[in-house]
C-alpha cells in the first residue's frame, strides 16, 4: 500500500494534539501513530465543485488514505467521493469534525469508506468514564439547556481551568505575566482528565512540543465510537507512545510548509 505514497507526503495517519500544540511550534516535530499507510493531506476549500476537483485529483493518483484539511462541513466532500465512486481505505479527520454533522453524513451515505476522527479530548460518548468530563456535561446541561455539548466546550473548560489554576498560584500578584509564567511551568496537564496529558506546557515562542497522546473515534451512523483496537492505548484511553512524535529535517519542514 505504501507504493502509492507521494515523496513529499510527510504526515502519517493520526496527526493529533490541540490546535495550539500543532500550530504554535516551528514544525520541527509532527505527531503521528504507527500505520502501514501514509496519509495524503488534501488542502480543500469549501464548495462541491472544488471538492469534486480535488477528489478527482487524488483518485487519479491512486491515493488510498486521505486527511482533508477542511475546517467546516465535511458532507460536500463525502458527497464528492461517492459521486466519483472513490473509496479509499479510510478518511481521517481532525477534531473539528467531531460533531453530529459528520456522523449524519456517514448515516446518509452507507457506501462511504471508514471515517475516523482523531482527538486529544475525552470522548463525550464516554463521559460516564471520565469524572471531569461528566461534570462538564452536567454543568452544560444545567446552565445551557438545549445546547449541544461538543469538544469546543471541552476546550473552553480546559482553558478556564488552566487560567484558574495559574491565577490562584499568583495570589495577590495577579498580573498577565504571572499567570502566563505559572501556566507555562505546568507539567502533566490534562485539565483533570478532560484532555490527553501534556508533559510540559510551554510559551508559544519557546518551541512547544506536541503531546504524543491521541485517541481515534470511528464515525458511525449518527454516533462516534471509541476504537480501542486501532488506538492501542498505553495510558488510560490514550496512545501516548513517544514514537508518535516524529522530528523533521529542515528539508521536510520546508516541504510541509509549502503544502500548507
Amino acid at each position: 500500500m505504501s507504493r502509492l505514497i507521494e515523496d513529499d507526503m510527510l504526515r502519517t495517519l493520526g496527526v493529533h494534539g490541540t490546535p495550539a500544540q500543532r500550530d504554535g511550534g516551528d514544525r520541527k516535530t509532527v505527531p503521528r501513530f504507527r500505520s502501514n499507510l501514509r496519509l495524503f493531506p488534501v488542502l480543500s476549500r469549501n464548495g462541491r465543485t472544488h471538492c469534486r476537483v480535488r477528489i478527482e485529483e487524488v483518485q487519479s493518483k491512486g491515493i488510498e488514505a486521505l486527511w482533508p484539511s477542511l475546517d467546516d462541513n465535511i458532507v460536500p466532500y463525502f458527497q464528492a467521493m461517492t459521486t466519483a465512486g472513490y473509496h479509499p481505505a479510510f478518511v481521517i479527520l481532525g477534531v473539528q469534525f467531531y460533531n453530529s454533522t459528520t456522523t449524519k453524513g456517514v448515516a446518509d451515505d452507507p457506501s462511504l469508506s471508514l471515517v475516523y476522527v482523531e482527538t486529544s479530548w475525552w470522548p463525550l460518548e464516554m463521559a460516564s468514564e471520565g469524572p471531569s468530563t461528566e461534570q462538564l456535561v452536567n454543568v452544560m446541561h444545567t446552565y445551557a439547556k438545549g445546547d449541544a455539548v461538543d469538544f469546543d466546550d471541552e476546550e473552553g473548560a480546559e482553558s478556564w481551568l488552566l487560567w484558574a489554576k495559574s491565577a490562584s498560584a499568583c495570589g495577590a500578584d495577579l498580573t498577565v505575566s504571572c499567570v502566563l509564567s505559572h501556566a507555562a511551568a505546568t507539567k502533566n496537564w490534562d485539565a483533570g482528565g478532560i484532555e490527553a496529558p501534556v508533559a510540559q506546557l510551554t510559551m508559544s515562542n519557546e518551541n512547544p512540543q506536541p503531546s504524543p497522546c491521541f485517541a481515534l473515534l470511528k464515525a458511525e451512523p449518527n454516533k462516534f465510537v471509541y476504537d480501542k483496537a486501532i488506538t492501542q492505548p498505553t495510558e488510560s484511553i490514550w496512545n501516548c507512545n513517544p514514537k508518535n512524535v516524529v522530528h523533521l529535517t529542515p528539508q521536510q519542514q520546508a516541504s510541509l510548509s509549502a503544502t500548507s
